[in-house]
């Protein structure tokens, strides 16, 4: 097999390689959390003789300067390494140490601030016509609210890029705490100096909106070297005001994988051994970052090509590329999608399982074997190695203090034994602690929960609900009466507490009353008001026959009738104008007859006294008032 060694013979007498800055808001009033990531030629890199695995276990750090702040003053520019490469296979220009740092500012005095870094010189970099140039180096971030986070997303301490291979892509995947709109630019010689973008690197094509560079080999003339990757990660507000520029800078090393054709198939003599093979344990980074989905856009920053273009070209690229381009590895099966998400609400003892599966092909014929690869994972999580089959599972435990970050990524790079790299492939963990009792989820945060409007109060039917922050309380509903857990009916018709008029009657119900009916002597009109009833007029009177009807408000009363008077018994009887000399007959040649009326009366008072007497004399009685009732009748026919 055959080693190419355009990746490894650079020339490196400086040592800058990587660097970014991110910030978070901290629990601690005033405070602003700060993480800074780098990396260094190995034998420049602040350890002395060089990183090692001991400076690793033992979490050692290095300070490589000093930064500074804009009203705050300067800080340490200190790193831990988490990333190794000192391969014997590798030339020892290209061995590097890299790794980040976590700490805290006091931000009580400020509303702002700019954070840069600066010194001499990069490694030796490699332009698209294969001229090598450096410089010096920094970064450069921006803070202009002290309140909120900016960006989040991990850092790498490389890039691999096969030479002739189009469609190779590194995904910044940056995502935001408060969900500000997140976009990506390059970054200017005033923010990184020589890792700045120029008209001299337009293999590299940045998709702003996406945070994704792409690599076009088309534009790399000579197809080696190392290559500046430099951006500024913002977001913004809903005004579109700058809240944070934030750099990210790396190296995106050009190589070309060399396949002998007749030991192609053979699964021996890995190349690059300890560059491409074994293990990486250690995380990318030793804090948690963030994740997010792709947007579907279609600008592209400073490529000098339009998205018709680039797909052109890259298809043609592709109909031309070089053997080792085809087939190279990729991802499939249970591995979660480029840019998804996982989404748990942490419990004790929450476990987190990621499956990855990896293949690649050469000549047609796939294979499984994945000799190297790189995780960037949460910390604590732990992932076993691909398997025969191209499997690998991760596996995570969350802790509370994890899940009160909310958002962690889970990102991989596979290589084939011929050291070529799949595309970086990354997953979202987000991990929210349990609400407070009282409180639900709305995305990363806890809000009040209204029990009263999601029904998980306790209040019985005849309380009323109100809802507290955190919790809730109860009354006794209207028309209750008492304390919550003991309202009794409130009888509003005896309290005189309800709203119904004089001519309506107060009917009290439970936790109610109604006025529905009205009262005697009133009917509810066409307008539903009870109003007066002339019984008279409906024939709902209790007059006799003898009595007239006269109406009034809310009731009637009853008269006798011309020829009737109220006796003793109160009845209307017949009076007796002849006798009681109140007739209008001539005395001298009229005779005053009593008209029928007063027969008609006599046998209304027979009927009431019978009615007053025992049956046993009901006869008797009968037969002594009939000479009077005959001579009655026959005076009434004259």
């Amino acid at each position: 097999m055959k080693i190419s060694f355009s990746l490894l013979g650079l020339s490196a007498a400086s040592h800058f390689r990587a660097g970014s800055l991110q910030y978070r808001t901290s629990a601690t009033p005033g405070k602003m959390e700060v993480t800074r990531t780098m990396g260094w030629r190995r034998l420049a890199s602040g350890y002395g003789s060089g990183c090692t695995q001991y400076h690793i276990d033992n979490r050692t750090p290095a300070t490589m300067g000093s930064e500074s702040i804009t009203g705050i003053g300067s800080v340490s520019a200190t790193y831990i390494v988490t990333n190794i490469e000192d391969s014997p296979l590798v030339d020892t220009n290209s061995h590097f140490c890299f790794g980040s740092y976590t700490f805290e500012i006091d931000v009580s005095g400020v509303s702002s601030f700019d954070h840069s870094y600066n010194g001499c010189c990069t490694i030796t970099l490699t332009d698209d016509n294969g001229s090598n140039f450096g410089g010096g180096y920094g970064y450069k971030a921006l803070v202009r609210d002290v309140n909120n986070s900016s960006p989040q997303f991990t850092s790498p301490p490389i890039w691999y890029i096969m030479d002739g291979c189009a469609g190779q892509t590194y995904h910044v995947n940056p995502v935001d705490p408060e969900a500000d709109r997140v976009r990506c630019r390059w970054s200017t010689s005033s923010e990184s100096h020589a890792m700045a973008w120029t008209t001299n690197l337009q293999q590299f094509s940045l998709d702003e909106e996406n945070c994704i560079v792409t690599y076009h080999p088309e534009r790399d003339l000579t197809g080696r070297g190392s290559k500046p990757v430099a951006v500024q990660v913002e977001d913004f507000d809903s005004a579109g005001n700058l809240l944070h520029s934030v750099p990210l800078g790396f190296v995106g090393v050009v190589f070309t994988p060399q396949i002998d054709a007749s030991r192609r198939f053979q699964k021996k003599n890995p190349l690059y051994s300890g560059l491409l093979e074994g293990t990486d344990d250690h995380d990318d980074l030793d804090h948690d970052h963030d994740g997010r989905r792709r947007r579907s856009t279609d600008h592209f920053s400073h490529a000098l090509l339009n998205p018709e273009e680039i797909t052109t070209i890259s298809r043609n690229v592709r109909s031309t590329e070089p053997d080792h381009c085809l087939g190279r590895p990729s991802f499939h099966g249970k591995s979660p999608v480029q840019g998804s998400e996982q989404v748990e609400v942490w419990v004790l003892g929450l476990k987190i399982v990621i499956d990855w599966e990896a293949s690649y092909s050469i000549g047609g014929v796939t294979f499984y074997d994945v000799p190297r690869y790189q995780f960037s994972r949460p910390t604590g999580m732990t992932c076993t190695p691909f398997n025969s089959s191209g499997k690998a599972v991760c596996t995570w435990f969350p802790t509370v203090a994890q899940a009160a970050q909310g958002e962690h990524p889970h990102c991989v790079v596979v290589y084939d034994r011929y050291g070529r790299a799949s595309d970086r492939q990354c997953v979202t963990l987000r991990v929210y602690p349990p609400c407070a009792e009282g409180e639900e989820r709305q995305g990363s945060v806890c809000v009040d929960a209204d029990e009263c409007a999601n029904g998980s109060h306790t209040c019985a039917s005849n309380e009323v609900c109100s809802n507290t922050i955190g919790s809730f309380s109860c009354s006794c509903a209207s028309g209750w009466q008492g304390s919550a857990g003991s309202c009794t009916d409130l009888d509003e018709c005896s309290a005189g507490a309800h709203t119904c008029s004089t001519t309506e009657v107060c009917t009290n119900t439970q936790g109610s009353y109604n006025c529905d009916t009205c009262v005697t002597g009133f009917v509810r009109d066409v307008n539903g008001v009870c109003a007066d009833e002339d019984e008279c007029a409906q024939g709902t009177d209790s007059c006799g026959a003898n009595e007239n009807c006269n109406n009034t408000y809310g009731s009637h009363t009853c008269s006798c009738v011309d020829g009737y008077g109220r006796d003793a018994f109160g009845v209307c009887s017949d009076i007796n104008e002849c006798t009681v000399g109140s007739h209008t007959c001539a005395d001298t040649v009229e005779t005053c007859v009593n008209n029928a009326t007063s027969m008609n009366a006599l046998v209304e008072l027979i009927l009431v006294l019978l009615q007053s007497r025992p049956a046993s004399t009901t006869s008797a009685l009968l037969i002594a008032l009939a000479p009077v009732v005959t001579n009655e009748a026959r005076m009434a026919s004259v």
